[in-house]
């Protein structure tokens, strides 16, 4: 049901999970020190209604490692890298 895929901010390549295309875009955004199977009890739920993409941010899960570059503006950065190479309509939770 959903696809593990990567993604190159550039600096980075992160890890990602996306389901089928099954309406608007959803971006799931883990806490710090977790990944995105953190999310695959709500998943199934959401996929019905919604395209969802979940992110591992870099050096979580199975994403790129940075030495020192672990700031909250780092993560957000590549979050922004990825919404606007992927779909500028994608709804961040």
């Amino acid at each position: 049901m959903f696809t593990e895929r990567r993604f190159n901010t550039g600096n980075v390549e992160l890890n990602f999970a996306e389901g089928p295309s099954n309406g608007n875009a959803l971006v799931m955004l883990h806490g710090i020190s977790n990944w995105w199977r953190h999310f695959l009890p709500i998943m199934p739920a959401l996929c019905f209604r919604h395209h969802i993409h979940a992110l591992d941010f870099r050096g979580c899960g199975h994403s790129g490692r940075m030495p020192g570059a672990y700031s909250i503006a780092d993560y957000a950065a590549d979050v922004i890298a990825f919404i606007e190479k992927t779909s500028p309509n994608l709804s961040i939770f």
